[in-house]
């Protein structure tokens, strides 16, 4: 189940690591279990997915790993 998104600063943070760590909104989204139109709706502001603790640790490894934000914590902590 998704959410309405609040916090419109996150979409293009998301979309900026994700291109630069060269990947795909499909790579994205197989590594969520969630079709690439999933991701692609997180970028554009139209939902985010609802928080529990599996999927909030699956997102920060995401971003510290994926994403290789590890080497730029002062924006992982923006996020």
């Amino acid at each position: 189940m998704t959410k309405q998104l609040t916090n419109k600063k996150r979409e293009p943070v998301l979309f900026y690591w994700r291109r630069k760590a060269r990947l795909s909104q499909a790579n994205a989204g197989t590594y969520f279990g969630v079709s690439r139109d999933a991701v692609s709706d997180w970028e554009n502001d139209v939902f985010v997915p609802e928080e529990d603790a599996q999927r909030r640790t699956k997102f920060i490894t995401y971003l510290w790993e994926l994403l290789a934000l590890k080497h730029h914590p002062e924006e992982f902590d923006q996020i």
